[in-house]
């Protein structure tokens, strides 16, 4: 998923390999995620929201049980206050065995990616350049990222407020569509 945009030198070259890359993560949604039910949820679920948060997280790791009853209470009140079709979590998951994958999946309330499929897991790592756990990046339906760790600071942590948190990540998008109206006019 990764592309070289430096060796290039063309705006446009670059701009067209990040499209590429969001449109397979876009794809690997479309093809991997499932509901907490395990069924498929398909392309027209996921790209029915505005917005989009991938949750790198494990069961095993002591900051990641303290940040997911948090996300946990972000997710519902951003879903009250918006709508269903606003906000979406995907898990993805840094367990080390399905059976970890399984209970902790069973905490929480959004889609996830199957254990079992390490190929689209690993793809979204790489692609956003997970490092270090509990990540949450926000990306809209197109794949484009909008907040690549929108966990803590001024957004979505402990004893922060989960609303206001939501509105600067949307107010990300609102600049981020600006821009690309700029670049391209």
């Amino acid at each position: 998923l990764k592309y070289a945009t430096s060796c290039c030198g063309s705006g446009a070259m670059a701009r067209a390999g990040r499209n590429d890359a969001n449109a397979q993560v876009m794809e690997i949604l479309a093809e991997n995620v499932v509901d907490p039910n395990g069924d498929l949820v398909g392309r027209n679920k996921i790209q029915s929201h505005n917005l989009l948060a991938l949750y790198f997280s494990a069961r095993w790791c002591p900051p990641c049980k303290l940040f997911t009853p948090v996300l946990k209470e972000a997710y519902t009140a951003v879903r009250q206050e918006y709508g269903a079709a606003e906000f979406e979590v995907i898990f993805v998951s840094y367990d080390r065995d399905g059976e970890d994958w399984k209970w902790y999946v069973g905490q929480m309330p959004w889609l996830s990616i199957p254990f079992h499929n390490e190929y689209a897991a690993a793809m979204l790592k790489v692609q956003y350049e997970v490092s270090a756990i509990p990540r949450l990046v926000v990306i809209d339906t197109r794949g484009r990222t909008i907040v690549s760790s929108a966990r803590g600071g001024d957004l979505f942590g402990i004893g922060n407020d989960s609303l206001l948190a939501y509105k600067q990540i949307r107010n990300n998008v609102v600049d981020k569509d600006a821009k690309a109206k700029e670049s391209t006019g």
